[in-house]
């Protein structure tokens, strides 16, 4: 689709002439499902975990809920444990009432739990048919039992004028010593990097960003690029391997935006530890992200991770989502908005990891939840690039992970984004682990393991 300025025409919006709650072709947009949320009839209001009782208020001011139907699902990692139902509930408007299960309420153990509530409606309308969900309401619980990661076996380190080889029984990491960057990750000789790991900040603005987006050009945030002043191994005494470099990220002939110092620790189960402590300048606008980017090969394709899904979700916009375990192909995994822009982020991730069918590349974090974004663009490929009918998918999957994301907020005809949802703080300090795994490794059983980062920032 094209937008205003395209025809020769002026003044123009540029794409807010197409900006609603349905796309042209009155596809829904993702702030259609963020409205459905906020306006959703019904609300939980309370949830006791021992004995699944929950309490459901009717938020009508004149219609009773008998004309839906309500669904409440509790899951372990994803998988149904017990559900219910609770059929045209008469609950008056603004009344509240006390929801029991039926049968035994199940014992939590360790894992990661949701209890989902869902209503839909019984017969249809004209807006929707029967069976249409009008909205949900969730609750989530981590009961996991945190194990150390298993330091034991050997890693090697070859040091070298150019680059650092550190080698576990199954994987061998190598760090360009000139740009003080993981630039390899083999898996018993299979390559899984098609492009170095990369610390960033930088996004594609989204409509909302369009007057910060003018402060974040004015520091030359998209020209950024990382500068290594050194880096070597350090001596460790848990038998893995680490390599330590100072980084800083900045533009040409401009004072670093921030400056870094990147740890790298390959144990000998074939985790790659990539931890990051960032001091950003003072007197610059808030980061648009803070994080790391990689590219896989061509063939990397299988997406799943357990997070908030299955439509993007960011600091600040996520009523339409909510916690489970997702998967999709990375080619579906993009929101098509006219211009193209930043979208598809996941907040809250405990594990996320692409596959080529036979070999993984699993990103985790035992402690901290991150936001991914994966796909086939790169930030400058959806910056650049004026209509979503011109972007060209790359080969290669792009993969950022990050410590957290600025919120979308309403900037573009409202007041500027709120401070909770700023990068601008001083500090930042971002850990993941990185493991080459098979297809079959259960991303639940890694997700608990934590490294000596992990423990030390609890």
């Amino acid at each position: 689709y094209l937008y205003g300025g395209d025809f020769g025409e002026f003044p123009t919006m540029g794409c807010f002439c197409v900006d609603g709650l349905v796309y042209p072709d009155r596809r829904v947009h993702t702030g259609l499902l963020e409205l459905k949320q906020a306006i959703a009839p019904f609300a939980v209001t309370d949830f006791d975990e021992t004995t699944g009782c929950f309490t459901l208020r009717n938020r009508r001011a004149f219609c009773d809920l008998s004309d839906l139907n309500f669904t409440y699902t509790l899951r372990q990692n994803g998988k149904v444990v017990t559900e219910g139902c609770l059929l045209s509930p008469a609950i008056q408007p603004g009344a509240e009432m006390t929801v029991t299960p039926t049968g035994a309420w199940p014992h939590m153990a360790d894992g990661l739990y949701t209890f989902t509530v869902t209503a839909t409606q019984v017969t249809g309308t004209p807006w929707a048919p029967a069976g249409h969900e009008v909205g949900f309401v969730q609750f989530a619980m981590d009961t996991r039992a945190r194990t150390p990661l298993d330091a034991t076996g050997e890693v090697e380190a070859l040091e070298g004028d150019a680059q650092i080889v550190l080698s576990a029984p199954t994987v061998t990491v190598t760090v360009d010593r000139v740009h003080g960057l993981v630039a390899s990750i083999k898996k018993e000789g299979k390559e899984l990097l098609a492009s170095p790991i990369t610390p960033t900040i930088w996004r594609a603005p989204t409509d909302n960003d369009r007057y910060v987006a003018r402060e974040w050009q004015k520091a030359l945030y998209p020209l950024v690029t990382p500068r290594c002043y050194d880096c070597a191994v350090v001596p460790r005494e848990d038998g893995a391997k680490e390599v330590l470099a100072h980084l800083s990220l900045g533009a040409p002939s401009q004072l670093p935006v921030l400056h870094l110092t990147a740890r790298y620790v390959l144990y000998a189960d074939g985790s790659l530890v990539v931890d990051y402590e960032a001091q950003v300048r003072a007197g610059l606008p808030p980061l648009p992200r803070f994080g790391l980017q990689y590219m896989l090969p061509a063939g990397f394709e299988k997406l799943s991770y357990y997070g908030r899904g299955p439509v993007e979700s960011y600091r600040d916009k996520r009523l339409a989502s909510y916690e489970g375990e997702f998967a999709c192909a990375v080619s579906d995994h993009f929101e098509h908005y006219v211009r193209p822009q930043e979208n598809m982020a996941h907040a809250d991730t405990v594990w996320m990891r692409v596959s080529d069918g036979h070999t993984a590349l699993l990103a985790q974090d035992a402690v901290m939840r991150f936001s991914f974004n994966c796909s086939h663009f790169t930030p400058h490929d959806l910056f650049e690039t004026a209509h979503d009918f011109e972007l060209k998918p790359r080969a290669e999957t792009v993969v950022n992970v990050d410590l957290a994301q600025a919120g979308i907020g309403s900037n573009s005809c409202g007041p500027a984004l709120d401070e909770p949802y700023r990068l601008s703080a001083e500090n930042y300090h971002f850990t993941v682990r990185l493991l080459p795994t098979e297809e079959d490794t259960d991303p639940f059983r890694e997700a608990e393991k934590q490294t000596f980062f992990h423990m030390e920032r609890e």
